[in-house]
């Protein structure tokens, strides 16, 4: 069987992260059932942590549900420790129930 190499894309810089603040609020914006926003990953956390610095309220506002979690790839649940393995595995688990109990 053959092995396919781990690509691991840079993260992205605060300019790029910036850029993005527009394109969420834009897609808010233009999407005003959205009813959940699932964060998946550091990368998503600090890009939500920069639209709640301009837009507090967004959250409060448009009644949205938003959802922290480990991203969904591999690399995320990867741990020496499997007691820290199986809580990040758990807390992915409970983030999709979460999710699916918004849209049910």
């Amino acid at each position: 069987m053959e092995r396919l190499p781990l690509v691991i894309q840079p993260c992205p810089k605060a300019a790029e992260l910036e850029t993005g603040v527009d394109t969420i609020l834009e897609m808010l914006r233009l999407a005003p059932a959205v009813q959940v926003v699932l964060l998946q990953g550091g990368d998503a956390h600090r890009s939500w942590r920069r639209v709640l610095r301009r837009t507090p309220n967004i959250a409060r506002d448009r009644d949205l549900t938003v959802i922290p979690t480990y991203h969904p790839g591999l690399q995320a649940l990867c741990h020496k420790d499997l007691t820290e393995r199986s809580r990040r595995v758990n807390d992915q688990a409970d983030a999709y129930q979460q999710l699916a109990a918004v849209l049910a």
